[in-house]
C-alpha cells in the first residue's frame, strides 16, 4: 500500500485504533467479569459506538485498495458499447445512491451534534462521534469510488485497478 498521508488512510489508522480499543475493552470486561463477577460498566454500549465508527472509517480504504466486493458475471459477456451501456447507468445510481446517504447521515449527524446525542444504558454514552464518523466515512468512500471510476479506462469502467 502506498502511503500518501492522505484522509482515507488516517480514517483507517483510526478505525484500527478503534479495533484495538474494542478489543482491549472486550479482554479487560472478560478478565474483570471472571475475576469479580462484575464487567466493565458500559462495555456493550461502547462497543456498539467504537464498533460503528470503525466500519463506517474504514469503507474508504477498502475502495482504495480494491477490497470491495466486485464482480463482472454479466458485463463480461458484453461488447464493449453495451457493456458502457450497461455500467454507466449503474455508477450514476451508485453516485445518487451516495450522495442521497451522505445527504440523510451528514443531516442527523448535524442534529446529533447539536443535541450531543447519547445513548443510555448502564451508562450514558456519546453517539454523537459514531454519527459524525459514519458521515465522514462515506465522504470518504464516495470520494475513492470516483478516484477508481476515473481511473479506469472509459471502455471498461469496472474492470479490476
Amino acid at each position: 500500500m502506498n502511503y500518501r498521508n492522505s484522509p482515507t488512510e488516517w480514517a483507517a489508522v483510526i478505525a484500527g485504533m478503534g479495533i484495538v480499543a474494542l478489543m482491549l475493552l472486550t479482554v479487560a470486561d472478560v478478565l474483570l467479569r471472571k475475576l469479580t463477577g462484575q464487567g466493565v460498566p458500559g462495555t456493550v454500549e461502547y462497543s456498539e459506538v467504537i464498533l460503528a465508527s470503525c466500519v463506517f472509517m474504514g469503507l474508504a480504504i477498502a475502495e482504495q485498495s480494491g477490497a470491495n466486493v466486485k464482480t463482472n458475471l454479466m458485463t463480461s459477456r458484453l461488447s464493449p458499447g453495451r457493456r458502457r451501456a450497461f455500467v454507466m447507468p449503474a455508477i450514476a445510481a451508485c453516485l445518487f445512491f451516495m450522495l442521497l446517504l451522505i445527504y440523510a447521515t451528514g443531516m442527523n449527524a448535524y442534529d446529533s451534534v447539536l443535541r450531543s446525542e447519547s445513548r443510555f444504558g448502564l451508562i450514558r454514552v456519546p453517539i454523537w462521534p459514531a454519527r459524525v464518523a459514519l458521515t465522514l466515512g462515506l465522504v470518504l468512500m464516495l470520494t475513492e469510488y470516483l478516484v477508481n471510476v476515473r481511473r479506469k479506462r472509459p471502455q471498461d469502467p469496472i474492470q479490476t485497478i
